[in-house]
């Protein structure tokens, strides 16, 4: 299984990471990185953007480390995506960065390392899938930031990792059933859909690898930065701690909604559903999940009955 829950003396050690400070990072290097857009990054353009990036790291990073962190930027006409991935890399790794050491652009994964991960994503398997879930991560901290890394699981192997807790009593936060003698369930925060892992943080443990190959995940753990802010994420969507943000009721679960992240952070999808036509079903007002690649043209329900 890849959620650790026995101490492990191979593997390296989980660093301490605040989350707060990785993500308030981000949006303090992107302003640097953005105003840059649409220029080319050469020259005095280039001298520029290394100085404007440095200002916003700590004042132990050197403009050496700075300058060679940026160098894949040379010669290119700088894009939104560009200045987004280089300022989420370089907030991931300022641990590295004051210790002097560069942090270019991900090639491939040639150590164990452990990373800072959000959940970004559920699929379900159907028939044509060779898994029963498939969770998408995106990588917060560490060289690959921010690449992302897919883990496919089993129905027994995702139960597990939702609730198994490591050695510090750590873990996603879902809580174990509780039924009292008159039959009633009192536990708290229970698992009941893949959807629930959707935002949620961990850390990940990657699996070394050679050039060309995909980034795998090795171990799952946790935290106590990221056991607190899923537990803030749990209670958020607790209908009996908190209210629907979007006005539904207290019987919406949020793993039901078809809402997404895009109107309400408390989502479990990146995307709101859309209405429109199906094609299979002949209906209109027909509720379609932007996230399905692979029949656009047919509407969720006709999707499940296949």
């Amino acid at each position: 299984m890849s959620q650790d829950t026995q101490a492990d003396p191979e593997l390296p050690e989980i660093p301490r990471i605040s989350i707060s400070q990785v993500l308030e990072k981000r949006v303090v290097i992107s302003g640097a990185t953005h105003r840059f857009v649409g220029k080319t990054i050469s020259g005095d353009t280039f001298a520029s953007f290394v100085e404007s990036v440095k200002t916003t790291l700590p004042s132990s990073v050197s403009t050496r480390t700075a300058r060679k962190s940026l160098t894949h930027a040379l010669g290119t006409e700088w894009s939104d995506k560009n200045a987004e991935e280089t300022a989420y890399r370089l907030a991931g790794n300022l641990k590295r960065l004051c210790a002097g050491e560069p942090c270019k652009p991900w090639s491939y994964q040639k150590d164990p390392e452990w990373c800072l991960a959000k959940c970004v994503g559920v699929k379900i398997g159907d028939q044509e899938h060779s898994f029963d879930y498939q969770i998408r991560f995106e990588l917060l901290t560490g060289s690959p930031a921010p690449e992302t890394v897919t883990h496919d699981l089993s129905r027994r192997a995702l139960r597990y990792v939702a609730t198994a807790r490591n050695l510090k009593k750590q873990g996603f936060g879902f809580g174990r059933s509780r039924v009292n003698r008159r039959g009633e369930q009192t536990g708290k925060n229970l698992f009941h859909n893949a959807r629930q892992l959707f935002g949620l943080y961990c850390v990940i443990l990657l699996r070394p690898g050679g050039p060309g190959e995909d980034l795998k995940v090795q171990q799952i753990s946790h935290t106590s930065s990221t056991t607190a802010v899923n537990a803030e994420l749990h209670e958020g969507r607790d209908r009996l701690r908190s209210p629907c943000k979007k006005g539904y009721g207290k019987d919406q679960e949020c793993y039901n909604c078809i809402v997404g992240v895009d109107y309400c952070d408390l989502a479990v999808r990146p995307t709101t559903f859309r209405e429109g036509f199906c094609g299979e079903c002949g209906l209109r007002k027909k509720l379609f999940d932007p996230e399905d690649t692979r029949k656009p043209a047919m509407c969720v329900n006709c999707r499940a009955n296949q």
